[in-house]
């Protein structure tokens, strides 16, 4: 029983340090295998809530977080970064994602429509990332001030419709 009690802190350690969002890959990192996580979701210890993702039971996970999880090729960009930088007095309606050029973006945008991807060049798709708290305390990956300022000219009038209240003045 012990062994159970030790496993469960585990994952709740893990939860805790990812808004709330425990990954397959991040449970076999300390120990736990697949049929455990099984196992504890069949119990209710452990909520599924997508291909590879669990919460503690009860738990409400980072939407912000969430949404990037299970793949570290989805950056915040655009109207959702310059949010993450207090740049614009919205929370956003359509996140926006950039994403290398060439990325299967297919079942990600069946899982959720209010996804916007932007493709970007490989070569420069980690240029500028960074991270930083979401409102509800997870680590999001988001581009830096300036890549998210820069981007402001080229917009469509649409997108820019959607950003209200942006400062330069705050950078």
């Amino acid at each position: 029983m012990c062994g159970v009690n030790a496993t469960i802190a585990v994952l709740k350690t893990i939860a805790d340090a990812n808004g709330g969002i425990v990954t397959t890959e991040e449970a076999l990192r300390a120990g736990t295998n697949r049929v455990t996580l099984k196992r504890y979701a069949d119990k209710g210890v452990l909520t599924r809530i997508a291909r590879g993702q669990y919460t503690m039971t009860g738990f409400v996970p980072d939407e912000f977080t969430l949404l990037q999880s299970g793949s570290e090729n989805l950056v915040y960009s655009y109207g959702s970064a310059m949010y993450f930088w207090g740049l614009s007095d919205r929370t956003p309606h359509i996140f926006e994602f950039s994403v290398p050029q060439g990325y299967n973006t297919s079942r990600i945008k069946e899982r959720d429509p209010n996804i916007r991807f932007h493709y970007v060049k490989g070569s420069l798709h980690g240029i500028g990332k960074t991270t930083c708290r979401s409102p509800q305390g997870g680590n999001v990956i988001l581009y830096d001030r300036e890549p998210s300022l820069l981007i402001v000219p080229g917009m469509s009038k649409k997108m820019k419709s959607s950003l209200t209240s942006v400062s330069f003045n705050t950078v």
